[in-house]
Order: structure tokens, then C-alpha cells, then sequence
């Protein structure tokens, strides 16, 4: 492990899920910065998931939540954006051991798109219990910046 709080590891680590870790990692502005970013990959991690549910929901009040969920994600994107670049530090990129929302979507079969929507309403079902679980991960796992 690095032996300055400056310092990124080359890989990422269990360590960096520990409260010492996370605080380490926070406890500098690079660190920070990486926080930030990597947060804001994952808001924008959907890679047209909610374009594809938009042009297929047909219940308004459903179409009406879609919209307004993507519309947070990329909100909440371009706000903590916005936070890296205030802070004055360029990221470092987000590695792709720490892409969760692909890993989840490669891990479940999802790997193809088109097949996540093949089985029509089911298939959003399964969608919305899928961003249900990722956000509740992560407000769990990150409650103080969630």
C-alpha cells in the first residue's frame, strides 16, 4: 500500500472499503478527486438504460418516474463534476475493477443490451429492481456522501 495519504494504489483494495481506508482516501485532494469522479461514473454508468426505457414504457406515470430518475443521475453527475473541478485536482480515470454497474450488468447476463429488453414489461421490472438494488448498495455502503 502507498505510504502517503496522496497516494492512489495501483489496484484497488478491500483496505480502500474500510472506514480507515475510505478516510485515507479522502484525506487528500487527489484522493478526493478520484472520490468525486469515480462517484460521478457511477451516476452516469447506465449506458442508455433509461433512453431505451423512455422509448419503451408506455404507462405515462412509469415513462413520467424514468425521466425524472435519469434526469437525477445526470444531474447528480454534472453536480459532483462540478465538485472535482472546484477542488483544482485532475482524477485520476476511474480503473475498471471499480466500473461496478458493468460488473453487475456482465455478472447478471446483461452483457447484451438488446437481450436485457427481451422480454418486454418483465424486462423493465427486472431493470427497476436492478437500479433499486445499486442504490440502496450504495447508500449503504456510502451513507455519508449518499
Amino acid at each position: 500500500m502507498p505510504s502517503t495519504a496522496a497516494d492512489l494504489p495501483a489496484e484497488p483494495s478491500f483496505e480502500l472499503f474500510t472506514p480507515a481506508g475510505y478516510a485515507r482516501l479522502l484525506a487528500s485532494p487527489r484522493g478526493r478527486a478520484f472520490h468525486l469522479s469515480w462517484m460521478a461514473h457511477a451516476e452516469e454508468a447506465d449506458e442508455g438504460v433509461f433512453d431505451r426505457l423512455l422509448a419503451r414504457v408506455d404507462v405515462p406515470e412509469l415513462n413520467r418516474m424514468v425521466a425524472i430518475h435519469a434526469n437525477d443521475e445526470k444531474r447528480h453527475a454534472d453536480l459532483l463534476r462540478q465538485c472535482v473541478a472546484r477542488g483544482g485536482v485532475a482524477p485520476e480515470p476511474v480503473p475498471e475493477d471499480l466500473h461496478y454497474i458493468e460488473q453487475i450488468r456482465r455478472l447478471s447476463g446483461g452483457s447484451d443490451l438488446e437481450a436485457i429488453f427481451a422480454n418486454g414489461r418483465w424486462s423493465i421490472m427486472q431493470i427497476f429492481a436492478m437500479l433499486q438494488v445499486v442504490e440502496e448498495r450504495g447508500v449503504r455502503q456510502f451513507p455519508m456522501v449518499a
